[in-house]
């Protein structure tokens, strides 16, 4: 079970939200073990931690980085998102969304097209864990998303920003809205283009939430860093898939991915691994080493 004991989450979110030069300093007590920053970078781990603090390490100590492109996807055993109907709530269970929620809680800012705005108004808010919540960002190329749900809402979401490749409608926004207008390449976003938008505004850990369209974009243009596909012991059978990628003509061109797979309840985390391909360069940590 790869879920983070209390004392170790919040660890994490402390390392997360340091500066690099205070890696050093930083310390975390678990039962009978601890966590220190070793001076070649990477998690020193000393004593006997719980099995699950283990397999936490390994899951998280990739996203404790100054800059990092990570997307995920809740699905099915056969690769779908929802029903023919379009009911998705929800595929995944209590623990898988709570680990969700932990990936938005180590992002600066966490990323859904204009389609799950609409379809599914969702808050993209911390609920499930203790941590920040992330500046929620909306794709939307064709300026469809109207001002309805918490996102709209100051007093749940205290910046919003919209990335339009048209006019905006300014004044139908609420203030804590900020509306970027983005060059379109063939009707859509070039990814690089929002990367370097968001860094330029200091969220550099990016969070690639849905729908599968927008996360299959991200991996056509090799941009992500890592994809965590959250998969729930269903066979739906039919409806949308997952991911929909640049069609390739023979196997050899397709991906083959380093992976690890974790368990949370009676579901698993996939853990891929694009950085190989990525064009985008985070600063990743090393895999926690264990001393006695």
């Amino acid at each position: 079970m790869a879920e983070p004991s209390p004392a170790l989450w919040e660890g994490l979110l402390d390392l997360s939200r340091r500066a690099i030069d205070q890696f050093p300093m930083w310390r975390c007590e678990l039962d009978n073990a601890s966590l220190s920053w070793s001076g070649q970078g990477g998690i020193v781990v000393r004593g006997q931690p719980s099995a699950g603090d283990l397999e936490a390490l390994g899951l998280f100590e990739p996203l404790l980085g100054r800059r990092w492109v990570i997307a995920q996807l809740g699905q099915s055993l056969d690769g779908r998102i929802a029903t023919a109907t379009g009911d998705s709530y929800y595929i995944n269970g209590p623990e898988t969304r709570a680990h969700l929620h932990r990936l938005r809680a180590l992002a600066d800012a966490v990323l859904i097209g204009a389609g799950t705005a609409i379809a599914d108004r969702p808050a993209l808010t911390v609920r499930h864990v203790p941590g920040p919540d992330p500046v929620p960002i909306i794709l939307d190329p064709s300026a469809r998303v109207e001002a309805i749900g918490p996102l709209f809402d100051p007093r749940h979401t205290p910046r919003l920003l919209i990335l339009t490749g048209r006019e905006s409608r300014r004044g139908d926004w609420p203030d804590h809205v900020e509306v970027v207008k983005l060059p379109l390449v063939d009707g859509q976003f070039d990814p690089t283009h929002i990367i370097d938008c968001l860094s330029l505004r200091g969220l550099d850990r990016l969070l690639v939430e849905g729908g599968g369209v927008t996360v299959s974009r991200f991996i056509d243009a090799e941009v992500l860093d890592r994809l965590h596909l959250l998969i729930a012991p269903l066979l739906i059978g039919s409806g949308p898939a997952g991911l929909a990628l640049a069609p390739i003509e023979r196997l050899a061109e397709a991906r083959r991915l380093p992976m690890r797979a974790y368990r949370l309840a009676d579901e698993l985390v996939v853990d891929l691994d694009l950085s190989c391909s990525s064009t985008a360069a985070p600063g990743r940590a090393p895999t926690a080493t264990t001393t006695p």
